[in-house]
């Protein structure tokens, strides 16, 4: 309602099942999205494997019940609201999104890494992290949104956003076929290959994206998409 439209001509095209199939291929031929994708898909595959398998742990390690489990999650989504609502609108104000992404990514790969270290049965330190990686993952995900929308043709915009949900998606599928054969090596494994695929997502970041050469369809600074 509130929005500017950024497709000034409209698309008639009918519904394509096959449409996400064809966006992941199409986000390695838009140049300005190749640092971005890369990313985008790492950081989200690995923090899956995290919300995938972290609930038998909980049961597991903790003896925590299935409310447990539920109240626990409730717990990180009201701290990941809480950055996304307050600290992301001013974190916004004092530093350019990539270099938001470039700390951020790895605060949440090592706030992952924190709970596979946590002994079996302690249970207290369990609450001690989800503020830290709710900070890492609420600014992550808000600002890799801002990114990919700012260094897009506006005409665009739409399209890529589409295309980072069908990466997103693709990467969200992967670790449910393979956390199966993850956990062979032990039920905490699979925290640590999260925190491993994530951190290389934060290495991918800093080697493939830089600024004024990605940026070249950037909006001017008094137009930049706000967070």
């Amino acid at each position: 309602v509130f929005l500017p439209e950024t497709l000034k001509i409209k698309i008639k095209e009918r519904l394509n099942l096959a449409k996400p199939f064809k966006n992941i291929v199409t986000a390695f031929f838009f140049f300005f999205l190749r640092s971005v994708m890369p990313t985008s898909f790492l950081f989200t595959a690995g923090f899956s494997v995290f919300t995938t398998f972290f609930g038998l742990i909980l049961v597991n390690n903790f003896a925590f019940t299935q409310g447990n489990v539920g109240d626990f999650f409730f717990y990180i989504g009201f701290w990941i609201a809480l950055v996304q609502g307050v600290i992301t609108a001013r974190v916004a104000k004092k530093f350019k999104d990539y270099q938001v992404i470039r700390v951020s990514i790895f605060i949440t790969a090592v706030s992952l890494l924190a709970f596979y270290f946590i002994p079996a049965g302690d249970s207290k330190w369990l609450f001690l992290i989800p503020p830290f990686l709710a900070l890492g993952n609420g600014l992550t995900m808000a600002f890799n949104t801002a990114l990919i929308s700012r260094i897009t043709p506006r005409e665009l915009q739409g399209e890529a956003l589409g295309i980072n949900a069908s990466v997103m998606a693709l990467a969200q599928g992967i670790p449910v076929i393979l956390i199966g054969y993850i956990t062979v090596g032990g039920a905490t494994l699979p925290i640590l290959v999260g925190s491993v695929v994530i951190a290389a997502g934060g290495v991918m970041f800093w080697l493939l994206f830089k600024p004024g050469r990605d940026d070249k369809f950037a909006a001017p600074s008094g137009a930049e998409v706000q967070v």
